[in-house]
């Protein structure tokens, strides 16, 4: 039963994740909310409840946030947001405009 406050939102945005225990990482974000993330990275990396900060950027800025794991499985690792941000349609639009950014990037790395 799905018990979140907000709609979730499929995307593959770049994430980099910091911890006090592993500094810091490169994930894939494949869903955010208002409340938080969820990020592909191997499982056993973050234990439940440790604090990380999760930084990405969209097209005209940049995010960092703390947030705290709250649950991990073999895809990843969800994360909730300390402070919810304001997930509006401008916001959405700019992170899907990063994702075609980081896609193409990895296409043209791949050429």
């Amino acid at each position: 039963m799905e018990h979140r406050c907000s709609q979730r939102h499929q995307l593959n945005l770049s994430v980099q994740i910091s911890t006090t225990r592993l500094g810091e990482l490169s994930g894939l974000a494949t869903n955010i909310s208002s409340e938080g993330i969820f990020v592909k990275v191997p499982e056993h990396l973050f234990p439940i409840n440790s604090l990380t900060k999760v930084s990405f950027q969209t097209t005209a800025k940049e995010f960092h946030l703390t947030a705290c794991v709250i649950h991990t499985n073999q895809r990843g690792a969800g994360l909730l947001f300390e402070h919810p941000i304001n997930l509006n349609h401008t916001l959405l639009t700019q992170l899907r405009a990063q994702h075609s950014t980081d896609e193409q990037t990895l296409i043209d790395k791949c050429a």
